[in-house]
């Protein structure tokens, strides 16, 4: 119990330590998401542990304890129920983090038909989805019992070679 309460005591200052290492390398545009990326996450972390305190815990234990007959009493370890109070936290934590992934991935998604990929995969791509495979692919595209194996066409690239040789 108390590396969890030291690490809740040390979490901002580690935070401000990891941020004082990376705002250096950080272009104005993107400094701009910290405040909003700290509260958001901070108010995901704070409420995942109070619904995993005030309600998952309590009404999982209550449900755990309808088990049984009446001559058995319900009595959990309290390791295990420590352990089981952890993970419920732990996950709901996780859990209350998505809806800040979502708000920074809609916020970084590409405009204006840019993508992530580099150019030439992009290029590619579409070269490969307009039927110009087979010349980028070698003829690796159709089978080779349907074709001469010497008939093959040389990648656009080993043409292009072979044209200057000559």
């Amino acid at each position: 119990m108390s590396f969890i309460g030291g690490g809740v005591l040390a979490a901002p200052f580690v935070l401000y330590q990891v941020w004082r290492f990376i705002a250096p390398g950080l272009y104005a545009k993107e400094k701009r998401f910290a405040i909003p990326f700290v509260v958001l996450t901070t108010l995901g972390t704070v409420g995942g542990a109070a619904f995993s305190h005030y309600v998952l815990f309590p009404s999982t234990m209550a449900f755990f304890g309808q088990f049984g007959a009446s001559a058995i009493k319900f009595m959990p370890r309290l390791e295990d129920t420590f352990e089981l109070y952890k993970k419920l936290m732990l996950g709901m934590v996780l859990v209350f983090q998505i809806p800040t992934i979502v708000f920074f991935l809609a916020k970084m998604r590409p405009r204006h038909g840019r993508t992530a990929v580099a150019p030439s995969e992009v290029r590619r791509a579409r070269q490969l989805r307009r039927g110009r495979g087979a010349d980028l692919l070698g003829g690796s595209v159709e089978p080779d019992r349907l074709r001469d194996p010497d008939d093959r066409p040389l990648p656009a690239q080993h043409r292009h070679r072979m044209g200057s040789w000559t």
